[in-house]
């Protein structure tokens, strides 16, 4: 099974949302907006463990992953 792949929304900061120290969602604020290394551990834990989770899922589905 081949599924193309796609962005189903625009990213954060096209949807104006910027760098802020807490989350705000008036303002469109969030303190997670930096660059992945930049990111405290848990935070990188959670995006590995989602992906993680997503790969498995397709797996589990029949999706192949390949480089075409």
């Amino acid at each position: 099974m081949r599924i193309p792949v796609f962005v189903s929304s625009p990213s954060p900061e096209k949807q104006g949302w910027t760098y802020g120290p807490a989350r705000d969602d008036a303002t469109k604020q969030h303190p997670c907006l930096v660059p992945y290394a930049q990111l405290l551990e848990r935070e990188r834990d959670i995006d590995r463990a989602m992906i993680s989770q997503s790969i498995r899922a397709m797996i589990a589905l029949g999706v192949t992953i390949s480089r075409d």
